[in-house]
């Protein structure tokens, strides 16, 4: 036996799903405490009034949309991991 262990590429995955889970749970429950009826106010009134905040909004949500890719992008991605695994 060598002096390292090879490490099982499943567990891999799922101890880096694992961690990305927590984190999520996390940034979600710190979310939910901003969720005041204040900051949604204030957040409506700026993207209602506020041309430029809205636009730079907009913006993001186009950037966030050509990452992800078209419909079911996130199908193709899972697929595509299971079959490395598989190897």
């Amino acid at each position: 036996m060598g002096l390292f262990k090879k490490k099982d590429p499943i567990v891999e995955v799922e101890k880096a799903l694992d961690h990305e889970v927590h984190e999520m749970e996390h940034d979600i429950q710190a979310d939910v405490d901003a969720m005041t009826v204040d900051n949604v106010r204030s957040e409506l009134e700026s993207l209602l009034y506020n041309k430029v905040y809205r636009n730079k909004v907009l913006e993001e949500y186009d950037r966030i949309i050509q990452i992800l890719g078209p419909a079911g992008a996130s199908g193709t991605a899972a697929r595509e991991m299971v079959a490395l695994l598989k190897k």
